[in-house]
């Protein structure tokens, strides 16, 4: 059946690189039949053009599944590949270019994303089923918005946006302005070891509603297995920071849940409030620092060699940090020792209900937190 499938649109794509209505009717026919089979969901094309060596393209595109719900629309797709990408049961594309792409992926409760639903990926343990291999050797994304949405706790007050659906109260988190180059990408595979999507990055922009962050470049790879998002970035630069950033990210419950270990030459503080709340504004760090959630509500941070220091002549730390925060306001230094020199006690005092102190400190700091 794939065989017919591809036959069709090469024959398709023949016709209509020489300009006749035939051929652009069974080009169109044939790979709205594909893109449909392909999807636990339907998809619809408003425009199918394209030339027998520059691959084919198409406008308007809008998947849904099979509840109905929008999971794309895509204002312009091109794709290039070669006869033998599509053969034997395995689609292994060239280059393919999104244009202001919307995606929304949902988590439903006690079911899997929707993106999973959709293609078929995913099952249930001890579901050895596999699908096909399904990869990208060139991706291009240009102004893409990612909506992702979540089952949310009424009264959660670390929510930014959320709403009533028919699946419940659910968090909304946006990612804006995405531009990105994936060299590779894999959707799904037959063989063992390779059950995640992995997306490897050469360049990546984007703005995040939830954390607030601006990205203003990313290059590595993510692997992306049910709730577990695993990442090896290279390089992550956000405004006033650079960094190496490896470990995982697990989505629960709409929450999530870091392992991360983060290496970097400069940190600003103010970049990354918006993904931990408590840390002071206005202040730049670098080292290694190993960032963990062991519970729910509380964040663990371990750095060592660590530095810190006021932007602005505020004074600076160094040697071991070691801090638990959470859950809610509560906080507590583990083992840690920082010298610190002409440091400015202004930078900590939103931890302590009241510090009747103020001015700068030069001398060391030393914690241990008892069980």
């Amino acid at each position: 059946m794939l065989g017919c499938w591809i036959l069709g649109v090469v024959v398709g794509v023949a016709a209509a690189s020489y300009g006749t209505e035939s051929g652009r009717i069974v080009l169109g026919k044939t790979l709205r039949d594909v893109a449909n089979s392909a999807v636990n969901g339907s998809v619809t094309i408003g425009e199918i053009f394209g030339s027998l060596l520059g691959g084919v393209g198409a406008r308007d595109i809008v998947v849904r599944d099979e509840d109905g719900a929008v999971f794309a629309e895509i204002s312009q797709l091109q794709l290039a590949y070669g006869l033998r990408d599509i053969l034997g049961g395995r689609i292994a594309m060239g280059r393919l270019t999104l244009t202001s792409p919307n995606v929304y992926i949902i988590d439903r409760p006690g079911r899997r994303l929707n993106i999973e639903e959709l293609l078929g990926l995913g099952g249930p343990p001890g579901d050895n089923s596999t699908g096909p291999l399904i990869s990208f050797r060139d991706v291009q994304i240009i102004d893409a918005t990612v909506t992702i949405m979540s089952p949310a706790e009424r009264g959660d007050t670390t929510i930014h946006e959320a709403k009533e659906t028919a699946d419940g109260y659910m968090r909304i988190r946006r990612i804006d302005d995405l531009y990105a180059r994936f060299p590779y990408v894999r959707i799904s595979s037959p063989f063992r070891g390779e059950e995640a999507v992995q997306i490897d990055i050469a360049r990546l922009s984007a703005a995040v509603s939830d954390p607030k962050l601006q990205i203003g470049f990313a290059r590595g790879r993510v692997e992306i297995l049910g709730d577990t998002i695993a990442l090896s970035m290279e390089q992550v630069q956000l405004p006033g920071s650079r960094a190496e950033v490896t470990g995982s990210l697990v989505v629960t419950n709409g929450k999530v849940h870091p392992n991360l270990d983060v290496r970097s030459e400069q940190l600003n503080t103010d970049d990354v409030i918006g993904l931990v709340s408590q840390v002071p504004a206005g202040m730049t760090a670098s080292g290694s620092i190993v960032i963990s959630s062991p519970v729910e509500g509380v964040m663990e941070f371990y750095g060592e060699p660590f530095a810190i220091e006021g932007l602005g002549g505020g004074g600076e730390a160094r040697g071991r940090l070691a801090m638990e925060l959470g859950p809610e306001d509560e906080w507590a230094f583990k083992d840690t020792r920082l010298d610190l020199e002409d440091f400015d006690l202004e930078y900590i005092r939103n931890f302590f209900d009241t510090l009747p102190l103020a001015g700068r400190v030069t001398g060391y700091f030393e914690a241990q937190r008892k069980n």
